[in-house]
């Protein structure tokens, strides 16, 4: 292996802790981590669920399925069912991998990765697949069968083919590679828009793990003089809080390299902090500016558009060209995906014309987060969804953030975590990335442990509903949320390392969570806003820190997790990827339990409960004993 994508596949598998599976596997594991990384919307994921490679893969050493801009991560139809029913339409492109630990580019190989495609899409295979191939394979085929309609264009096929090689690939292997795409479009049993093939090589595994790592910069050159809205001081147009803000005009071939990536592909995380996300083109405004794009007054643009506001942690400018360091659209997300996907589109036909487009940029430099909250809400609020999402930029996230860093700083008998109120923040620091809670994690560990939702948290829009009311609460205490972290890190090491059988641990983790609070704090829960919630917390994390006790409790709530999953389903067997989501099954443990929460909503106390159920066998002392 080329030493530097060693070192590489070293640093991955120490950021990740993943033990060692041999040189060819680890690589594997680490370009399809490369690849899938954007795709994921530049958040944390497992590799596992893309890695195919080993026997009977067909050629590939990856699979992903992008729907609607997203990557895939269900298990079966009844999820797709789930997942797309509502949908109104569905682009989708399939990914596909194929990493040789060699410092060349073989034609034998590329025969073999198109062949594997062709064979993933049959429906009378000629080759032995594997049962992750195989999955992979139905799921696919279910979603082209059963919404016709909402597919309005074939979907797109990449295949990466990815060496150790530091040369690029030679033109007969070039010209090898565009016969078989040509071939793929033909035979296929499916019908592709369009076939994309990337070879990759060291330079770009290094280039692309770099940017998994360090925050983005970009550079543009303004067409017009940058104009300073803020001056120094004394100047009467100083704004406390803002270092800077200007005013650019930049030409499309500019503004790109802020929206896009090298490899051509747009930067979603550049627009976590717009609020709205992409709302599709069927949208009347997105439709308007596409009209203008597709018409010959295209260079109208301009002076029909509001422009794109960009807040950034550094600017740095001269003459006509300015540089942003870890920047965030924070409006103008409509305008960008259109301009992105209208490009996309058009870029062959159109490439002499690109220029004429003119996009207004207001640049502002900003580590006040007050200034920075108070632009995102002025921005963003254009809907009452918006405003509860825009809680999380409240107050309360603020001292979450410092209770996690006091936490940390207190002792070292418990893991140090991090609350990462702002992505990226600790992309320059020390700090692993396992210790790293990120605000997804963050709603769904509370929303499990302290919410009683362990059903709800594989589809986290119903958790966001719950900003600010029920979740990053004004009058909430912090410890609840550090505790439900600190918890799910626990039992994530104890699955990790097999003190605890791994088998379908993701579907029943959040469950886990729920009962391990139960039988750790006490059957009765306080309300996250009374101060009964310190005590109550502080003894789960006194256990929490007890090596041995922790473990225990952790393997007792998971045995009974698993024992009233059997006795609820009259001992038939599970389908584990869809028995956890049941809401009926979440209230059954906390009947069979007789706990109480005093932060619920949804279920009645647990007195009423008693009361109405018949099949209430034990008491508290016999619940006690099963678990023990």
């Amino acid at each position: 292996m080329d030493q530097i994508i060693k070192g590489f596949v070293n640093n991955y598998l120490e950021r990740y802790e993943l033990k060692s599976k041999g040189e060819a596997t680890d690589l594997e594991k680490f370009a399809n981590y490369c690849v899938f990384y954007s795709y994921q919307n530049y958040e944390r994921f497992n590799v596992e669920n893309i890695h195919v490679g080993g026997k009977e893969d067909i050629g590939l050493d990856g699979i992903g399925i992008v729907v609607n801009n997203v990557l895939l991560d269900v298990e079966n139809e009844n999820e797709l069912e789930r997942e797309f029913e509502n949908a109104s339409k569905l682009d989708i492109t399939f990914i596909f991998t194929q990493i040789k630990n060699a410092n060349e580019y073989n034609r034998a190989e590329i025969l073999d990765v198109f062949g594997g495609v062709k064979n993933f899409f049959s429906r009378k295979p000629t080759r032995q697949r594997n049962a992750q191939v195989q999955k992979k394979s139905k799921l696919a085929l279910h979603l082209l069968n059963r919404w016709p309609k909402k597919i309005r264009q074939s979907p797109t096929c990449i295949i990466y083919y990815i060496t150790n090689a530091r040369k690029k690939p030679s033109q007969a292997i070039q010209e090898e590679i565009s016969e078989q795409k040509t071939e793929l479009q033909e035979k296929c049993e499916i019908r592709f828009e369009r076939v994309e093939v990337l070879t990759w090589g060291c330079e770009d595994l290094e280039r692309v793990y770099r940017r998994t790592i360090h925050q983005v910069d970009t550079t543009v050159t303004s067409t017009t003089d940058l104009v300073d809205l803020v001056g120094k001081r004394e100047n009467p147009i100083f704004i406390q809080g803002v270092n800077k803000a200007i005013i650019a005009n930049l030409r499309f071939s500019e503004f790109k390299k802020i929206i896009m990536d090298e490899s051509g592909k747009i930067r979603p995380f550049i627009f976590y902090d717009n609020v709205r996300g992409f709302l599709g083109e069927e949208n009347q405004v997105n439709n308007q500016i596409k009209m203008t794009l597709d018409s010959n007054n295209r260079n109208r643009f301009a002076i029909l558009n509001n422009g794109v506001t960009i807040i950034a942690h550094h600017v740095c400018r001269s003459s006509n060209e300015v540089t942003i360091t870890d920047y965030q659209i924070v409006n103008g997300c409509q305008t960008s995906y259109v301009l992105y996907n209208w490009y996309k589109e058009n870029y062959e036909k159109i490439s002499i014309e690109l220029d004429t487009i003119v996009i207004p940029v207001k640049i502002i430099e900003t580590d006040n987060d007050e200034v920075r909250n108070d632009i995102i809400k002025a921005t963003n609020s254009q809907t009452a969804v918006q405003e509860e999402l825009l809680a999380a930029l409240s107050e309360f996230p603020k001292n979450l953030e410092d209770f996690y860093k006091f936490q940390a700083n207190q002792t070292d008998s418990q893991p140090k975590l991090y609350y990462e109120r702002r992505p990226g923040q600790y992309n320059d620091s020390e700090i692993k990335d396992k210790f790293i809670v990120k605000v997804g994690d963050q709603i769904k560990a509370f929303a499990a442990m302290f919410l009683d939702l362990p059903y709800q948290v594989r589809y986290k829009h119903n958790l966001i509903n719950k900003i600010p009311k029920e979740i990053f609460c004004v009058k909430h205490r912090p410890i609840p949320y550090y505790v439900s972290s600190l918890a799910s890190y626990k039992l994530e090491e104890i699955f990790r390392q097999e003190v605890l059988p791994k088998d379908n641990s993701k579907h029943i983790h959040y469950h886990i969570l729920m009962i391990f609070k139960y039988i750790v704090g006490g059957f009765q829960c306080p309300s996250c806003t009374n101060q009964k919630i310190e005590t109550y917390c502080e003894n789960i994390i006194n256990v929490i820190n007890n090596e041995e006790q922790c473990i225990t409790r952790l393997s007792q709530s998971r045995e009974f997790v698993l024992e009233k999953a059997i006795e609820f389903n009259n001992n038939s067997p599970l389908d584990y990827s869809n028995f956890f989501k049941s809401k009926e099954f979440t209230e059954f443990l906390i009947k069979e339990l007789k706990a109480d929460n005093d932060n619920l909503n949804f279920l009645q106390s647990a007195k009423q409960l008693s009361d109405n159920a018949n099949s209430m066998k034990e008491d508290k002392n016999s619940v006690i004993r099963v678990l023990r």
